[in-house]
């Protein structure tokens, strides 16, 4: 090996060690701590949940939503299984057996308004309109089901806003024991 070519390996090694060294603690710092992890975490005990009811439970400034369908909201929700966006049903817990989804429009964080069904206000402009039931988000405008499904066809909606936005963010429950559920308020 000539002079000039272990001259340049030499240069290559030396900053190649030099990026890993200067880049490893950038990469150390993307990560939570295990402080932070830990509260990410919130142990929160089950509430009594009544058939029909809305229970808003408030985490750390956030709104969880849990709704133990009545007979009528289940209808609602599938009536409007061709109306929504996103017709997966994500937010169903089987173990409560409730909808769970954080109170608050995915895109902007609106908060969200719950609107039992009632004679729709678009009424005068589409004879067809009907309001199911649901939640509204009066700062967004989006209309969502029961299940937290944001509503497309303008006759379902709330105020006939029908952009496309998706579903409500849903928590990551983790464990459920002695009348307790723990829920990650980062994983929305």
């Amino acid at each position: 090996m000539n002079r000039k070519t272990a001259l340049s390996l030499a240069v290559f090694l030396i900053a190649f060690i030099g990026v890993i060294f200067s880049a490893s603690p950038f990469i150390k710092s993307l990560s939570i701590g295990p402080k932070a992890n830990n509260a990410s975490l919130v142990t929160i005990d089950i509430p009594q949940l009544t058939e029909g009811h809305l229970k808003e439970i408030e985490i750390n400034g956030l709104n969880l939503y849990l709704l133990k369908p009545s007979k009528e909201q289940t209808e609602a929700i599938q009536r409007l299984n061709t109306h929504v966006w996103n017709s997966r049903i994500d937010s169903f817990n089987r173990e409560l057996g409730a909808y769970i989804y954080w109170g608050h429009s995915t895109t902007f964080g609106c908060p969200l308004e719950l609107k039992p069904p009632q004679e729709s206000p678009i009424l005068r402009w589409s004879k067809e309109a009907e309001w199911l039931g649901g939640h509204w988000d009066w700062r967004c405008e989006v209309s969502y089901d029961y299940a937290g499904r944001a509503i497309k066809t303008y006759e379902h909606t709330f105020n006939g806003y029908a952009a496309e936005f998706p579903n409500l963010d849903i928590p990551r429950i983790f464990k459920k024991q002695n009348g307790k559920i723990s829920v990650s308020i980062y994983q929305r």
